[in-house]
């Protein structure tokens, strides 16, 4: 929010770019001033002391932050990658429509990855303390929790993209929708998967995930160059998802329920069942709320209200 107001300050006062990278460092730093204040919150007596530097633990630490840097690498290599490639394929002039559709898919990942962030420090602790059917039971609720939350962000944005677009950017890049929905649908699938990813990184034993992620940025590339050429933006938004959901969906699902020792049947019954429900539910009746929506931010607010609460109702009945 600070960081917004900032830019929104700047760019009023009619200074360009160098101002606002200038204003995105400050923020930066005060965040991480944030950070330092919250930890000596939470723990008092916390101090540095190079006496307790040990070289294993800076090797243990060392070796895990990089399999973390894999699997976040061939993140980044989605969205990074598709700009190159439209721009080579097919111009310059399609990368705007793109990078504002993968904006609003980034809000919508970021919200649901920073939901994950307590289930996996909880995770790792019951993993530490090896209690195996914690484990499995905390994988079931988180994976309904964060599926019901990806739910309910993709079928929003499946629903009323096509009236943000027209309020955030105007009618010329409406024509984002198509990849706000293409990205939307694939997101919403691989996100309601996503304490599987959080359990395996809890066991440490992500090393095999990174690699995979390297080879799916990778496949994302050829896949969008090829298929960008005959389809467009679409093409290229296809090429992002379908790499994704392979990965996420059959081989990472897979890889993390064996590190669970846990059935694809029990996983399915318990953990996506109810979500998948919801999900089919409340895209029928989010969509017809919608339709009835004026071209106005205060319907859009009120549409969206409506929405959340049919979602609400329908996750507790």
């Amino acid at each position: 929010i600070t960081r917004g107001i900032i830019i929104f300050i700047v760019l009023k006062l009619g200074y360009g770019l160098l101002a606002l990278a200038i204003a995105t460092l400050v923020v930066a730093f005060l965040s991480l001033g944030q950070h330092i204040i919250l930890l000596l919150v939470a723990d008092p007596q916390v101090k540095v002391d190079l006496r307790c530097v040990r070289l294993g633990r800076i090797r243990e630490l060392f070796g895990f932050s990089m399999r973390s840097l894999l699997v976040s690498l061939g993140d980044y290599l989605r969205f990074s990658s598709d700009s190159v490639v439209i721009a080579s394929v097919l111009g310059v002039g399609f990368v705007t429509p793109f990078n504002v559709a993968t904006r609003l898919i980034e809000c919508f990942r970021s919200i649901v990855v920073a939901a994950g962030g307590p289930v996996l420090g909880a995770m790792t602790e019951l993993d530490g303390a090896r209690r195996q059917d914690d484990l499995q039971a905390l994988l079931l609720r988180s994976t309904r929790l964060l599926a019901l939350l990806s739910i309910l962000g993709g079928v929003l944005l499946l629903a009323d993209g096509r009236i943000l677009l027209r309020l955030w950017v105007g009618e010329e890049l409406v024509s984002a929708y198509s990849v706000v929905a293409v990205l939307a649908l694939g997101y919403m699938i691989t996100l309601s998967v996503h304490a599987a990813l959080l359990i395996v990184i809890s066991k440490g034993q992500h090393g095999p995930l990174g690699w995979w992620t390297i080879v799916e940025g990778i496949a994302n590339v050829v896949l969008s160059v090829l298929w960008g050429r005959s389809h467009g933006l679409i093409g290229v938004a296809m090429g992002t998802i379908v790499p994704m959901l392979f990965v996420k969906v059959v081989v990472q699902l897979w890889y993390a329920l064996r590190a669970a020792d846990m059935s694809a049947q029990e996983y399915l019954r318990h953990g996506l069942m109810r979500p998948c429900l919801v999900g089919v539910l409340f895209f029928a009746v989010a969509g017809v709320i919608a339709s009835k929506a004026s071209l106005t931010f205060a319907s859009l607010i009120g549409a969206v209200l409506v929405q959340a609460i049919i979602f609400l109702a329908l996750m507790w009945s």
